[in-house]
């Protein structure tokens, strides 16, 4: 059981598509007034890790009912013919959520279940070190200042294990969502945050579908089509 929070925020660790703040107004019903404007409909968030000591890892796992494979986190410590049962840190966005609306967020998670994530496995990217790590760190979403105590909840959404299953035929990786993810990781951090998410994400897979529009002209679709080109080819 998680302990009370005295905050009228929960927080959400984001480490796929919810990156991306352009998803954010598909299901957010209410402005947090800590937002940059009240016109925004992106939720604030701040750049961060989950250890590896926490005993989860990110991959290609959740088996989506509309016929593809999203993004799940997978117990590191599990038996699996798949090396995505290797331990790795996360990297994602932690992102404030009014707690009145956590119920409309477990809905946009279906096939998910919340875990709290402690205080002590989170490491924060505060703004100073994002700037050494990143050229023209100007340019990327401002981040929140978050002051953070060990009663926050911080959720981690987690794949039911009825929902797990890594890609297969039937059930591909789609360009247009790992275009969502990895535009989400250029928004926040560039190229650094999307090339560590590549490399920190088990379940890569031979079964991957170009479901974008018109794919012979990518530039008239899928923004910052050609960094995240080039980086999957880089490991592919």
């Amino acid at each position: 059981p998680s302990p009370p929070s005295l905050s009228s925020y929960d927080y959400v660790f984001g480490f796929g598509s919810i990156m991306n703040t352009s998803t954010h107004a598909v299901w957010k019903t209410t402005s947090s007034p800590s937002t940059e404007s009240s016109s925004s409909s992106a939720l604030p968030g701040v750049i961060a890790t989950i250890s590896k000591e926490f005993g989860y890892r990110r991959q290609w796992s959740f088996r989506s009912s509309t016929g593809f494979t999203a993004l799940g986190v997978g117990r590191s410590n599990s038996s699996s013919s798949n090396n995505s049962s290797e331990g790795s840190d996360i990297n994602g966005v932690i992102f404030q959520v009014p707690t009145n609306d956590m119920p409309d967020f477990d809905r946009r998670e279906v096939g998910y279940t919340k875990i709290r994530v402690p205080l002590e496995y989170i490491t924060i990217m505060d703004n100073h070190h994002h700037s050494e790590h990143a050229s023209s760190s100007s340019s990327y979403h401002k981040q929140a200042n978050f002051a953070f105590t060990p009663n926050d909840n911080i959720w981690l959404y987690v794949p039911l294990p009825n929902y797990i299953h890594y890609a297969d035929e039937t059930h591909p990786l789609l360009q247009s969502y790992v275009d969502t993810v990895l535009q989400g990781c250029l928004e926040w951090g560039g190229p650094t945050m999307a090339e560590q998410f590549i490399l920190t994400t088990g379940g890569w897979s031979e079964y991957f579908l170009n479901d974008t529009p018109s794919s012979r002209r990518p530039w008239l679709f899928r923004k910052e089509y050609n960094t995240i080109d080039e980086l999957l080819k880089k490991y592919e």
